[in-house]
């Protein structure tokens, strides 16, 4: 099934190792040690250098292009923390709210259907609070298309990263990133997108965000979908030792 392509692989350094002097080595990234190996035996030294997120990315014949990477500040953080406690506590309102500016979205326009309850009232205030909108005759409109799309998902993105931003702090891990756009080397055409990532100990962990409730039975299929796709590119940005996480 493997077409014993190890084998080869292992013969291959064999090879160079006794013709080349060219001895092999294995980053082990849980101990944080290079393990190099000399007929037969092995020994480790410290790995000091922490990779970031453009060389392991960079290792997989990948290139970045950051769109966002400004974490919040610490007002606006502590505001939106507030907004996603309300929405995990009512996801019924945030469900609406976001099929409101889904249509918005469709239709190109700035305003959104008024809120049916106080519910996605006290959501759309959140937004307001942000400068995001204001209340015409109880319609609400935002103040741009940039402002729909913000409220529409992209303030969890914001607070996702201002998360990762305090674990950086923190010690917790070693590189963070928003929003970016990743392709193959030179060919900047086959572009796909990643909500977030961070970096610890070398390894990547690639982050998506989605404002859905994705343990109801609705979304259940949507929730699945994601969670494969969202293995395969952490897989494809990171190697085998990367990981995916799904915040909703």
């Amino acid at each position: 099934i493997t077409r014993g392509t190890k084998l080869m692989s292992f013969a291959a350094l064999e090879w160079a190792s006794h013709k080349k002097d060219a001895h092999p080595f294995y980053i082990d990234t849980e101990h944080e040690e290079l393990v190099f190996i000399k007929d037969s035996e092995t020994h480790a030294a410290p790995f000091e250098k922490k990779l970031k997120i453009t060389d392991i990315v960079k290792a997989q014949g990948l290139e970045i292009k950051l769109k966002q990477s400004n974490p919040l500040d610490a007002d606006l953080r502590a505001t939106l923390q507030d907004l996603l406690r309300f929405c995990v506590q009512k996801p019924n309102a945030l469900s609406a709210v976001n099929g409101y500016l889904h249509h918005a979205h469709e239709a190109g326009v700035l305003h959104a259907s008024r809120p049916l309850n106080d519910d996605e009232q006290k959501i759309y205030g959140f937004f307001k609070d942000l400068g995001k909108l204001r209340f015409v005759d109880g319609r609400p409109e935002f103040v741009s298309h940039d402002a729909l799309l913000w409220c529409h998902g992209l303030w969890l993105e914001d607070y996702a990263l201002s998360v990762l931003s305090n674990m950086k702090e923190h010690g917790k891990c070693d590189d963070i990133m928003g929003s970016f756009e990743y392709f193959p080397l030179g060919d900047p055409k086959e572009k796909n997108e990643m909500d977030a990532a961070f970096a610890a100990k070398s390894r990547l962990y690639v982050i998506e965000c989605k404002t859905q409730n994705l343990m109801s039975k609705k979304q259940s299929e949507g929730s699945a979908s994601i969670s494969y796709k969202l293995e395969a590119l952490s897989s494809k940005t990171g190697g085998v030792f990367a990981a995916g996480i799904l915040i909703s």
